[in-house]
């Protein structure tokens, strides 16, 4: 709702449109890194005080805009808050969780990211006011954050024990850990800590040695891009603006509503059950199948000129449930599963890069795809 509105409100083109949507996938790839710096060079909580900040700031800057560029600057700082904050995050959890929950807490991340953008569509529903409502529905974006900055004062929320191990107060470090994970835990995590971490140069990650570090990255760069670019993307972001062409906008809000609420119902069943019941690659195959058919549905009842409910709302409906049943959770925990300790984390960072890089193309080239071919 927000991108019909806004190109009403300020005269926007399709060209522009495109240009503020995907922007923000290429500039996350440019906060990730820095994020990186940010949490290593400041720790943990002061890089995610940081994230915030520009969390906040490009939320502001957005809602008082005057004009194309006004918003585009605020794309800009909450796109490199929004890629340096994924950054953070990751890991400020993966150094504080037990061993026994840290790949859930880890694929909860994906799960929230999932909730924050449908309560984002109920939010756009609810204050879709004439003339100003765009500026308060990217407005509110600045109160997450805020309360998120506000919580990193408490004392209960500790410092990384790892960075904080790793500025030579071994002592502090144990402490905290033993708060987080208990004492058989934390025992066995310094010990790990204290070995020296495997590593990997860049070149190695572009041009890994032997079949089997090469299969598995490009297979995890795959899983990664193809969750990205399969069609979620330009569903997630372009979805009110694709069911106005057929419905007012306040429909349009609602229907988007109904979409975003019943995706976290759905993700979060898998995330918690089926992704460990199943397995990862048939519930992976599960999906592409029905994402396929979805798809498939959709392009037909457009190609018809079928009426929106129930011809088009639902094939589009039934896309991104498929989705989030299967590719979601499994794009988020089986490419670091299946890579080399030593190429993971630059393998991650480089799936993330491609796969956010092909997304923001499309997302800029969709507007105006939709106004050449319908």
């Amino acid at each position: 709702g927000v991108a019909v509105l806004l190109r009403e409100d300020l005269k926007l083109t399709s060209k522009q449109v495109g240009l503020l949507v995907g922007i923000m996938n290429f500039v996350c790839m440019c906060g990730a890194p820095l994020g990186g710096m940010l949490a290593d060079a400041w720790g943990r909580k002061k890089a995610l005080a940081a994230t915030y900040v520009l969390l906040i700031a490009g939320a502001l800057i957005m809602a008082a805009a005057q004009s194309f560029m006004h918003v585009f600057l605020g794309r800009v700082v909450m796109g490199v808050g929004v890629g340096a904050g994924l950054t953070v995050v990751t890991s400020y959890i993966t150094e504080v969780s037990p061993k026994r929950y840290r790949g859930m807490f880890v694929g909860l991340e994906d799960l929230f990211l999932v909730i924050g953008i449908s309560c984002g569509y109920v939010l756009n529903y609810a204050l879709d006011v004439p003339g100003y409502g765009w500026r308060y529905m990217v407005g509110i974006g600045a109160v997450a954050p805020m309360g998120a900055l506000l919580m990193l004062l408490l004392p209960q929320l500790l410092e990384s024990p790892r960075w904080t191990m790793l500025q030579g107060q071994r002592e502090q470090a144990e402490a905290d850990l033993r708060l987080l994970v208990g004492d058989d835990e934390a025992r066995k995590m310094l010990q790990e800590w204290a070995r020296p971490a495997p590593f990997c140069t860049w070149a190695e990650v572009l041009s890994p040695k032997g079949t089997w570090r090469r299969q598995s990255l490009r297979v995890a760069v795959f899983i990664m891009a193809l969750s990205l670019t399969g069609g979620i993307g330009t569903t997630t972001v372009y979805m009110g603006t694709i069911f106005a062409t057929d419905v007012n906008l306040h429909e349009a809000a609602k229907m988007t509503s109904i979409v975003g609420g019943m995706r976290i119902v759905v993700q979060t069943v898998s995330s918690f059950v089926l992704v460990d019941l199943w397995g990862r690659r048939p519930l992976m195959l599960v999906t592409l199948a029905g994402a396929t058919l979805a798809l498939g549905a959709t392009a037909f009842a457009y190609g018809a000129q079928a009426a929106m409910m129930p011809y088009k709302f639902l094939p589009i409906l039934a896309f991104n449930l498929v989705h989030s049943f299967g590719l979601a959770p499994v794009a988020s925990i089986y490419p670091a599963e299946i890579m080399p300790s030593d190429l993971r984390s630059k393998g991650v960072s480089l799936g993330t890069m491609v796969a956010r890089g092909l997304s923001g193309t499309i997302n800029i080239m969709f507007p105006v795809a939709m106004d050449a071919i319908g």
